[in-house]
């Protein structure tokens, strides 16, 4: 994993990139110039991956990648990178605020960690994709709990004196939002259109379409 950054760089189509980020308030960048999509580890790495991170954006070209990554505003970035593109991208992206943690990627497990001890988003070197999936997991699932804003209010009257213009706009936009989808009658078509919706969010995601086949 490493070498010449010469490859063609591989996305998914942009408007099913847009939908899977509305599932999921993080995405996945894996830049590797030896990315080879034809071969059994490739698919084995990706389906490990797609149980946590739904939207999986693959690059072979770092200024590529850096571009990318520049692009992301709303989002937090997880970045897998093998050894050798990873010394020469982490400068110049270490410092991007929507970068969440970086993880090194290689076939062999060597002295990795006196460069990486630097940089403080590096959560370890990583030979076995099952080691990064699990390391990849808590840093998913802290993702969440940030992103997660929690109000409190009184149920006693005196919460009826309380100035409503003094209540958080986005608590108060979540209550509404709840009591629009409690009153909502959900016949078998909206059963089936949200099925089809969600198998359309994750084409890709094997794992994923068996629950939403449950469903």
């Amino acid at each position: 994993m490493g070498g010449s950054s010469s490859k063609q760089t591989h996305l998914p189509p942009t408007s099913v990139t847009s939908n899977r980020r509305i599932v999921q308030n993080f995405l996945l960048v894996w830049l590797d110039s030896d990315i080879d999509e034809i071969k059994e580890d490739y698919h084995n790495a990706i389906t490990h991956l797609r149980r946590i991170v739904n939207a999986i954006n693959l690059f072979t070209d770092i200024h590529q990648c850096i571009n990318f990554l520049n692009e992301i505003k709303n989002e937090k970035v997880f970045l897998i990178v093998s050894d050798t593109l990873g010394k020469t991208i982490v400068p110049s992206i270490h410092e991007i605020p929507q970068l969440d943690s970086i993880y090194i990627f290689c076939k062999t497990q060597t002295n990795h960690d006196q460069w990486t001890k630097q940089w403080s988003k590096i959560k370890g070197t990583f030979t076995q994709i099952l080691l990064l999936c699990e390391s990849l997991k808590q840093a998913a699932q802290n993702c969440d709990k940030n992103s997660i804003s929690m109000s409190f209010v009184s149920t006693h009257d005196d919460v009826l004196k309380q100035d409503i213009n003094q209540l958080d706009p986005s608590f108060m936009y979540t209550q509404i939002l709840k009591e629009i989808i409690l009153e909502i009658t959900y016949d078998q078509r909206f059963r089936k259109d949200l099925a089809s919706y969600c198998r359309e969010l994750y084409v890709d995601n094997n794992h994923e379409l068996k629950n939403i086949n449950k469903f």
